[in-house]
């Protein structure tokens, strides 16, 4: 009856994660890691952050050119004081007074800093657009360590299934065995203690893969019934690290650092030309005037402001800017140091990762070999079944640790792939 009822219980738990899993992928396309990303790109808030932004600057633009044209605009006064008393006084300053007048300014010379501050919010938007493809990098690599999680933990849950039932059918072996005295209790407690660790284990499983569920459902909208299907693999030879090394420059956090800097070359240009003089022009057409000068219909006039004293005000700017633009060349600097040294620690991690798939891979066969040689030494009376039991558990150990580390070395290539900015073999427009 006890046996019965284990049994049932191992049914129960692989129709409970393994048959969810069947119907998805039958009813649904499966989901693979480029279309969860997109669907994470679609409900991103901080993407949507960066395309306003990007709306923002590419305004600032507009105002910049906007701000070299010609500005337009219609003035009307209304004027009405005491009457002067002599006859001449009220020829030139009539009671009632109305203007109405047409002006154009147009700007000159600013210094340059109109086209410096034109150019820098065009360096300003290229920083941004940049941040934009940081942004979606960072999301990339956010959604498959995610994706792979699940995928690991999906892997863990089929393998303790597995493993308990092996388990199961070893028990029901060695309670024939113990029949004909070949097994002893001691082997089936042994059996049982596993199964009831695996159970806790399996649980705590349950746990985590749900939690994870919640990450990825947070990123991506999918819920649990979703079928997962991964297309990528681990290659079998890399490149020489210097090709990795040698695109570090295409990296959007790098090009935004320089564009940045950039940005602040142009605003020491604004800066240095608010010290030289600024000249334009204002013509007037007037549509009415008051008193002796109703027949002037237009004037125009030429201004020239030369700065002469402004308390080392504007020597503070410049030099306020110059150091913006010394900080800005030292932030490139860095994000190339920091660059480098990510795709450094990353290729040496994957590196690492494929001798160790090696390994295990190597592991898994032999460990099955070493548990059909000691099954079959057990019924020849070589070996206990307690050795028997040992290997089988051994075996599917190893497996679990195979199929951890192939996740796991799946997720670190990506990162080496996001570090190198080469995401363009897995990250594919449309779907």
């Amino acid at each position: 009856m006890r046996r019965k009822k284990e049994r049932l219980q191992v049914l129960f738990l692989l129709f409970f994660f393994l048959i969810p899993h069947f119907f998805s992928a039958t009813e649904k396309d499966s989901l693979d890691l480029n279309r969860c990303y997109h669907l994470a790109l679609e409900r991103s808030e901080s993407m949507a952050n960066q395309d306003e932004l990007l709306i923002q600057a590419e305004e600032q633009i507009h105002q910049g050119y906007a701000a070299l044209y010609p500005n337009i605009q219609l003035a009307a006064a209304f004027f009405k004081q005491e009457t002067p008393e002599s006859a001449i006084g009220a020829s030139f300053f009539p009671s009632d007074q109305t203007t109405l007048r047409l002006s154009i300014r147009q700007p000159l010379f600013q210094g340059f800093r109109d086209l410096a501050a034109l150019a820098n919010r065009k360096a300003g938007k290229r920083a941004l657009e940049s941040a934009k493809s940081q942004a979606r990098f960072q999301l990339f690599q956010d959604v498959a360590q995610a994706f792979y999680t699940l995928l690991g933990l999906e892997y863990d849950l089929k393998n303790f299934i597995n493993e308990m039932e092996s388990l199961e059918k070893r028990k029901q072996e060695l309670e024939s065995l113990k029949k004909a005295a070949r097994a002893r209790q001691t082997d089936i407690v042994a059996i049982d203690t596993s199964l009831a660790n695996l159970k806790a284990t399996l649980t705590n499983t349950r746990k985590l893969y749900a939690i994870s569920w919640e990450t990825f459902s947070f990123l991506t909208g999918l819920f649990s019934d979703s079928a997962l299907s991964d297309t990528n693999h681990v290659p079998s030879s890399l490149p020489e690290l210097e090709t990795w090394l040698s695109q570090v420059d295409n990296r959007p956090d790098i090009q935004q650092a320089q564009y940045n800097n950039d940005a602040a070359k142009e605003a020491l240009a604004v800066a240095k030309g608010a010290s030289l003089p600024i000249i334009d022009t204002i013509g007037n057409t007037y549509l009415q005037r008051p008193g002796i000068v109703s027949n002037v219909k237009w004037d125009i006039q030429l201004n020239v402001t030369f700065p002469l004293f402004s308390a080392g005000y504007l020597d503070a700017q410049v030099r306020e800017a110059e150091s913006k633009k010394r900080q800005a060349d030292i932030a490139v600097s860095q994000s190339k140091k920091w660059a480098e040294r990510e795709i450094r620690i990353q290729y040496k991690i994957v590196e690492n990762d494929r001798e160790e798939l090696r390994s295990l891979s190597k592991a898994v066969e032999l460990s099955w070999q070493n548990y059909d040689y000691l099954l079959r030494d057990n019924k020849e009376g070589l070996v206990t079944n307690l050795e028997v039991i040992h290997a089988l558990t051994n075996a599917h150990q190893i497996q679990r640790a195979y199929d951890r580390s192939h996740m796991t070395a799946k997720y670190n290539y990506i990162r080496l792939l996001v570090a190198a900015a080469k995401t363009e073999s897995i990250i594919k427009e449309g779907r």
